[in-house]
């Protein structure tokens, strides 16, 4: 994901690493509680046919990943930021 959105040194390339840092902050809360939820499986959807499962799980994990972003969004948001700005300065190619 990085290289996609930081192709080339150009004009605004560090607003680049600070957007891309608050993409990936945002981001990691619904892919972590998706992947946890696909993987690990809810037990109170275990009853339910696929197809419901599917749909099941993807409102728990933006549940989950609201309330986790509430929760620990101060610290992990502000964390990306920091480091796509700082791979932003420190890429060299």
């Amino acid at each position: 994901m990085w290289r996609l959105l930081l192709w080339r040194r150009a004009k605004g390339w560090r607003a680049r690493g600070w957007v891309t840092g608050l993409a990936v902050g945002l981001l990691a809360h619904p892919g972590t509680w998706f992947l946890t939820i696909g993987f690990l499986g809810d037990h109170a959807q275990l009853m339910l046919p696929n197809g419901e499962r599917v749909v099941a799980a993807l409102f728990a994990g933006l549940a989950y990943s609201f309330a986790s972003l509430l929760a620990l969004g101060w610290l992990t948001v502000p964390v990306s930021i920091l480091a796509g700005a700082l791979l932003g300065v420190v890429d060299t190619d």
